[in-house]
């Protein structure tokens, strides 16, 4: 099996340029695909904290106060919100069945005569 740096370097991506969640994530995936199965539940812990991660992130921008931090500032919201928007997109992807037996059982549940 590959390690973390030689599947970044197959992508064409460094290490260096990972935050420290994603550093964490990766570490974290190749750590249980070497010891065991991936499951889906892994998968949505891991997705869970890359969200926290970058919520955290855009709560710590702060308000501009000049026209290059409000120009850097605008960049870096713009990429946040999309790299937000695609966990979230993930995590409702892998989390859906589970949402779907849910909201299924609920349906059943209000048909029951009482």
């Amino acid at each position: 099996m590959a390690s973390p740096l030689e599947l970044l370097e197959q992508r064409g991506l460094k290490y260096e340029e990972l935050n420290a969640a994603e550093r964490e994530t990766l570490n974290g995936w190749y750590k249980a695909l070497s010891e065991k199965t991936l499951s889906v539940g892994d998968i949505q812990d891991n997705t869970r904290r890359l969200i926290e991660a970058v919520e955290n992130q855009l709560a710590d921008l702060k308000e501009s106060t000049s026209f290059w931090s409000w120009l850097f500032n605008r960049k870096k919201d713009i990429y946040l919100k999309a790299r937000l928007k695609n966990y979230l997109m993930l995590y409702d992807f892998l989390t859906g069945p589970e949402k779907a037996r849910k909201h299924i059982e609920q349906s059943i549940n209000n048909i029951k005569p009482k």
